[in-house]
């Protein structure tokens, strides 16, 4: 298997049965980066799948740091949005680490990546342990990176 293969492999277990239940209020299918559509190997995202009764979790799979594309998966980090805590089961972690009414950072810096509105930010004072998903109404949101596997059955 080729490492872009692993890196989407990994992407569709995170991601798998995307598009059911979230399309509404997140972002799903390709993103663009400074006005141009890029591949799902720099970034991703979807709703949780519905099988798992994970709907209302959204994903983001993003090659780190962003703007860059990779072929290696130790460069891809999922990020997610569980604010009703559906994942809590398999990581606890990601609804506290969720929050709805986020201030951006001092340090904040616009990624450059849009989708339907959707603008992503990110801090370099916290590395890669967060993301910033700013709605088209301005208000940001911090998602947390998931730091052990997140995937249904």
């Amino acid at each position: 298997m080729t490492p872009r293969c692993a890196v989407l492999l990994l992407a569709a277990v995170a991601l798998a049965g995307c598009g059911q239940g979230a399309e509404d209020r997140e972002p799903v299918g390709p993103w663009s980066l400074d006005g141009e559509a890029v591949s799902g190997d720099q970034i991703e995202s979807s709703a949780g799948p519905g099988h798992c009764q994970w709907q209302a979790a959204h994903f983001v799979g993003l090659s780190w740091p962003p703007g860059r594309t990779y072929d290696d998966p130790r460069r891809t980090r999922i990020f997610v949005k569980d604010p009703e805590g559906v994942l809590a089961y398999v990581a606890p972690y990601l609804r506290d680490g969720y929050d709805a009414d986020a201030e951006l950072p001092r340090d904040a810096v616009d990624s450059g990546y849009r989708n339907d509105g959707f603008a992503l930010w990110h801090s370099p004072a916290a590395g890669d342990s967060r993301i910033y998903e700013v709605g088209a109404d301005g208000t940001p949101e911090s998602w947390p990176k998931a730091t052990t596997t997140v995937a249904c059955d």
